[in-house]
């Protein structure tokens, strides 16, 4: 099970300490809106690019995200589900998310922050979008609480590079009439991007790609479709192919 917190308040004249008391906070309902504001409460490399995202299966998303390496996360509150089950759908909605092609997530982006996704990327990490969009998918469970078989589950997964994660958050109440919010991961967060990065394959270089190419027969198709996009706006590889976007004729 999740650490138990415990908060005391600082008396500022006496110097004493007064415990907060904890109370149960139907959090799921406003958990959402505070994530939308400000997701660092969960994250610290997370940028939000979508919320209540359909899926091709008719389900919907709490909150989809892009984090520093340019994969996705998708975000899943507990609400009235139980532990396992919104586990299981976060990690069927993952799934899907993993499918997704660069050029849908940047339409998906543009769409709901009103911006290109390079300038939002931009803009919250000061660095440019990554090259390879999705190359790795992540999830994370937001609760007030969970059971032992969930985070058994959970703990299985992580350790095999699937990068699934609990969080929960208690609330708490000080004597002053403060509220107070603590926040517990299940597994460390530094450990999750460890074991899915133990995953991660190298992406390709555009050279690999041509001499690749080269191998099957179709060099000279794809020196002629890089070459032949000049300048090249936008250039990207994954582990088996090559991203371009380039201007023709006045359109992207």
């Amino acid at each position: 099970m999740p650490k138990e917190i415990r908060l005391w308040r600082v008396d500022p004249t006496s110097g004493q300490l007064h415990e907060a008391s904890y109370e149960p906070l139907r959090l799921e309902l406003q958990l959402e809106q505070w994530l939308e504001r400000d997701i660092s409460i969960v994250g610290d490399d997370l940028l939000v690019i979508g919320r209540q995202v359909r899926t091709a299966y008719d389900g919907y998303i709490d909150l989809l995200c892009v984090n520093r390496q340019g994969d996705l996360v998708v975000v899943e509150l507990k609400r009235d589900k139980t532990p396992r089950d919104v586990t299981a759908q976060t990690l069927d909605y993952a799934s899907w998310v993993s499918t997704l092609a660069a050029e849908e997530i940047l339409q998906r982006a543009e769409s709901y922050l009103g911006a290109p996704l390079e300038d939002a990327f931009q803009s919250r990490f000061g660095e440019d979008l990554p090259d390879s969009l999705n190359a790795s998918t992540q999830a994370l469970v937001v609760a007030s609480q969970t059971d032992e078989s969930t985070e058994r589950i959970v703990r299985y997964l992580s350790g095999f590079g699937v990068g699934l994660n609990v969080v929960t958050f208690q609330h708490f109440r000080a004597d002053d009439g403060t509220e107070l919010v603590g926040r517990t991961f299940l597994v460390e967060p530094t450990q999750v991007i460890d074991h899915v990065a133990k995953r991660r394959r190298r992406n390709l270089s555009s050279e690999e790609l041509q001499r690749a190419a080269d191998e099957h027969g179709v060099g000279d198709i794809y020196r002629a479709l890089v070459d032949g996009l000049s300048p090249p706006l936008y250039r990207g590889t994954t582990q088996s192919n090559l991203q371009l976007r380039a201007r023709l004729d006045g359109n992207v």
